[in-house]
């Protein structure tokens, strides 16, 4: 378990989880698990924390130029 911010008690404190999203353009973004998911977008299927969620978009978005417009 992660470590706890000074005065918190561990069951009151809980690690923000995060999904992360495409969209046509293949272009990523994160988005908070519990909102809903923007037009244009869908989850990936990958949720973690925010930090987990940015090592996974750089993972597999290395080039972060968005797919030219299809006819």
């Amino acid at each position: 378990m992660p470590d706890t911010p000074p005065d918190t008690p561990a069951l009151q404190w809980t690690v923000p989880q995060w999904t992360v999203l495409v969209n046509d353009a293949r272009q990523h973004a994160l988005l908070p698990v519990g909102l809903p998911v923007p037009a244009g977008w869908h989850p990936t299927g990958f949720t973690g924390t925010e930090e987990a969620c940015e090592t996974h978009v750089d993972a597999t978005w290395p080039d972060i130029r968005p797919l030219p417009p299809r006819a």
